[in-house]
């Protein structure tokens, strides 16, 4: 995936604050459902351009973009069903 597809997708850019790491670029993605589900992307140091993978809450890697879309999709509308 592309840096530009979590964007797209709504999630919000962190900047990884660190003294090792001076650059402003050092990054990751985080979309947050709730407070035990989230979804939380590689580090831009480790994704270069287009190999950025998203974590489901650390436990299983989403590499393919229809999949991360699907994931997204199918959690937004059990959340809008449970309220």
């Amino acid at each position: 995936m592309k840096e530009q597809d979590l964007i797209d997708l709504g999630f919000t850019k962190r900047v990884q604050e660190s003294e090792i790491f001076i650059e402003d670029n050092y990054h990751f993605y985080e979309m947050v459902f709730t407070d035990d589900s989230s979804l939380i992307s590689n580090e831009s140091d480790a994704a270069g351009e287009d190999n950025w993978t998203v974590s489901i809450n650390f436990d299983m890697v989403i590499t393919r973009l229809e999949d991360l879309k699907d994931y997204i999709s199918i959690i937004k509308r059990i959340q809008n069903e449970n309220l």
